[in-house]
């Protein structure tokens, strides 16, 4: 059959050729879905081959939401991967090293990335780190070839740190700057100085972008949050234009949070049923018991992030030093492995049920035979081979059999349930089978000669 996207359709059912001996009533016919659609797994390799993940930027990624929706897919869309996903953002600061006058009301000045990156590589010791900066960079300023070299400098010294320890760098393009939730508090071009944002600043941070973006020719690893997070801020702004994606232009609310994790699951290659969706719905509905799972991740982050802080250091006054690492460690820990009971731990109701992102098992009877079809949702949708087929039993006869209820228990084991004529000779009789995809796999790969 060919579906040309996920969703409900109606199946009908008619007698090609009558047999005796069989009777079957359909009333309802079910694809046990593992996931969506299968991800572009060699985009998602560094992160589920890295040990942590660290993820470094400003206010933005401090407040974390973004970082909540990338771990709370990657832990259930791959539970065998045992990343670790450290939010370690600072509020105010820049990779370009510098600061506005007054910034803070005068408290204090930006905190410099670099003053504490080496601490960071050093405590955390991360394998990959998705650096996202540039909204503060700019210092709200009008642009400037001096503070964009500034930024170009840091953001090079970032990538040349990070490698000197054994650290791969993604960048994410800085969020939109929205100069209407500050209507009558930004200032115009061609003043001295500035205490409160450059009205078109979001200039600024596009030039900053392109620049970003224009790396990937140098073999740097890009995600762009900025240029689509004004595409959809325009579109909405077409029907609505009060539209806000930050209340005040800068940090974004949850929605503008969705917008940017987005992106970075669009890079890792999560499926279109995911990034075409405008807010994180799609992604937790896709998982079993996602809200459980998201909740979760989110208690683990918030935990974590300002207890690592604290123990890396910085220079920013006014944080909360959270609790001493040891202890947030263990509490931490109990968290990890409630999330991990949950996305290994799968229902009927979908989700990812082994390494190999499955789409579909489907239980059948093939040439008389009770037979299983492993296969991804594309394969459904292109009547492909899928990825293997598997003998359940064999059936003496060539029909009758093999109209199994099937059910999945919260390991990920299936149960198939079916009668058939599984000894010659012999009447018909119910036979109930248990396995997991795992299973499966390892069966193949004995089969499979190694060259």
């Amino acid at each position: 059959m060919n579906l040309a996207a996920p969703g409900a359709y109606a199946l009908a059912v008619r007698t090609l050729r009558e047999q005796a001996g069989a009777v079957m009533d359909v009333q309802q016919v079910r694809l046990i879905p593992a996931a969506s659609a299968r991800n572009d797994r060699p985009r998602a390799a560094p992160f589920l081959q890295a040990r942590r993940v660290v993820f470094l930027g400003d206010s933005i990624t401090y407040s974390g939401e973004y970082v909540e929706f990338i771990e709370t897919y990657v832990r259930s869309r791959f539970p065998e991967s045992r990343v670790e996903f450290l939010d370690l953002g600072l509020p105010s600061e820049t990779v370009s090293g510098l600061s506005e006058p007054g910034h803070a009301g005068g408290a204090f000045p930006r905190p410099d990335l670099h003053e504490r990156l080496g601490r960071v590589l050093e405590k955390a010791k991360p394998d990959l780190i998705v650096a996202c900066y540039g909204m503060n960079d700019g210092i709200y300023y009008p642009f400037s070839d001096e503070r964009f070299q500034k930024f170009k400098d840091g953001v090079r010294r970032l990538r040349e740190r990070a490698a000197a320890a054994g650290a791969k760098v993604i960048h994410v393009t800085p969020p939109t700057f929205d100069p209407v939730p500050l209507k009558g508090r930004t200032l115009p071009a061609g003043l001295a100085e500035y205490r409160s944002p450059y009205e078109g600043y979001d200039e600024v941070l596009g030039r900053y972008s392109e620049w970003l973006l224009a790396q990937r020719t140098q073999g740097w690893e890009m995600v762009d949050a900025h240029g689509p997070m004004n595409l959809f801020l325009a579109e909405r702004r077409r029907t609505d234009p009060n539209f806000i994606l930050a209340r005040d232009g800068v940090h974004a609310n949850a929605q503008g949070h969705w917008l940017i994790a987005r992106e970075i699951l669009r890079y890792l290659g999560a499926s279109n049923e995911i990034v075409s969706s405008d807010d994180p719905d799609a992604l937790v509905n896709s998982i079993p018991r996602g809200a459980e799972i998201l909740k979760l991740v989110q208690q683990r982050q918030r935990l974590l992030k300002d207890a690592w802080l604290a123990h890396v250091g910085h220079e920013r006054p006014g944080m909360n030093k959270g609790k001493p690492l040891p202890e947030a460690e263990r509490e931490a820990g109990e968290l990890d492995r409630k999330i991990r009971t949950l996305a290994e731990g799968k229902t009927s109701a979908g989700g990812p049920i082994d390494s190999e992102n499955r789409t579909y098992l489907a239980v059948l009877s093939a040439n008389g035979d009770w037979v299983g079809w492993v296969g991804t949702y594309e394969d459904i949708v292109a009547a492909g081979e899928g990825q293997y087929r598997v003998r359940i039993m064999h059936n003496t006869k060539d029909a009758d059999c093999a109209y199994p209820g099937v059910e999945v228990l919260p390991d990920g084991t299936f149960v198939a349930t079916t009668y058939g004529h599984w000894t010659k000779a012999e009447p018909p009789y119910v036979v109930s089978v248990r396995f997991k995809l795992s299973e499966l796999d390892a069966k193949l790969k004995s089969k499979v000669r190694q060259p």
